[in-house]
């Protein structure tokens, strides 16, 4: 299962190890842009956490608010087509969500030039 907290540890120890090597061995300009791409690599992690977590509020057309109804109140309340409301509030959501994508992408694109730059520091290139 790719969201297992077993293959989430493992990256985890993964990371910490490339970045405890990165940043303890080699020249200071080696380990400041390890030091960068790790914090890159970071903050990309949080975006994309930000862009998967549900983002569901009671606002009276969520499944929040569904859930709470009994059948006979469902069917009243569908009575009223609030279809273009959920539209809006999807499109919203997507258009966030969308957005923490583009910036976790950038930042680990940034972080894997900054590992490559690190390693370049690091063999004296």
């Amino acid at each position: 299962m790719i969201g297992s907290p077993a293959r989430h540890t493992l990256i985890r120890h993964a990371l910490a190890a490339l970045v405890r090597g990165a940043l303890s061995n080699g020249p200071i300009a080696s380990r400041i842009t390890a030091g960068v791409a790790a914090g890159c690599l970071a903050l990309g992690i949080v975006f994309i956490t930000l862009a998967v977590l549900p983002r569901l509020q009671d606002n009276g057309t969520s499944f929040l608010h569904w859930a709470s109804l009994s059948l006979e109140e469902i069917q009243e309340a569908v009575r009223e087509d609030v279809r273009p409301q959920q539209v809006g509030i999807l499109a919203r959501l997507a258009k966030i969500k969308y957005r923490f994508l583009q910036v976790a992408s950038v930042a680990i694109g940034l972080a894997a030039v900054l590992l490559l730059a690190s390693d370049v520091f690091a063999a004296g290139g």
